[in-house]
């Protein structure tokens, strides 16, 4: 590939196109380390400035990240989740070519807060079961998932959930329960030293948090709490504007 000078488009965004077109044909996949700044500068005929430009522009898109004294590396291909569409992350990941995993970090029963039986419609006295898992995607941190079950709903349930299963799977195999709708909220948050460890980014880094409360049969059956890599995840949201309203809202 050779830039093109004259068409207005900045070098370091023709570098950034040329880097990212690689990750998503999958020429470089995750873990490939990509040619120095130097090479690279030497392949485009540009100032190492302008390499480093493109480059960093990509690392805090989530395709690059950058190892020192070692050199720079893919990550991957920035998830964005279909908007609107009630998915699992095996399913998501599945869909994109990746290789979904997950390792169980704790799964008890657990006496539930306020907040938990007003979101799982349980009555007083009914426990949850509480399970954490590292969410993986070609063995790859991307999230860390809580999820709370009720027991009543789904007795003995822990003794099925294994690493590396789909969840819903797992529910549908022995129970029959096939997700119809959810509601979520996000929100933006800073990681702790313990969860940065989990998902490893540096420390402080940001998150989307993302609490989700599952249906079928029109009842509450899951409530997940959820922190997203923000490097890894982009959420998109398509808007439409209602007509008939003039400038002043009416």
């Amino acid at each position: 590939m050779s830039l093109e000078r004259e068409t207005g488009i900045p070098l370091y965004r023709q570098i950034q196109d040329y880097i990212r077109g690689k990750i998503e044909a999958k020429e470089w996949v995750v873990g490939d380390q990509i040619p120095t700044e130097q090479q690279l500068g030497q392949q485009f005929g540009v100032s190492r400035i302008t390499v480093v430009k493109a480059v960093s522009r990509l690392v805090d898109e989530g395709f690059l990240r950058k190892e020192q004294g070692r050199g720079t590396f893919v990550t991957g291909v920035a998830l964005v989740p279909e908007p609107l569409t009630l998915r699992s992350f095996t399913e998501e990941m599945r869909d994109r070519g990746l290789q979904p995993g997950s390792t169980i970090l704790e799964k008890i029963a657990m006496e539930p807060s306020r907040r938990l039986q007003d979101r799982l419609g349980l009555e007083p006295g009914q426990k949850v079961f509480r399970l954490v898992r590292l969410l993986l995607a070609n063995g790859q941190p991307m999230g860390l998932h809580r999820t709370y079950l009720p027991c009543h709903r789904f007795p003995d349930v822990l003794d099925f959930i294994e690493s590396n299963v789909s969840l819903y799977a797992t529910l549908r195999a022995h129970y029959g329960i096939e997700p119809e709708s959810g509601i979520e909220t996000y929100s933006a948050i800073q990681l702790d030293a313990e969860e940065c460890r989990l998902l490893d980014v540096p420390e402080g880094s940001p998150a989307f948090s993302v609490e989700r409360q599952t249906f079928a049969d029109a009842s509450p059956f899951e409530f997940v709490s959820a922190l997203m890599r923000s490097d890894q995840f982009h959420y998109t949201v398509q808007l439409h504007r209602k007509h008939g309203r003039d400038s002043n809202g009416k």
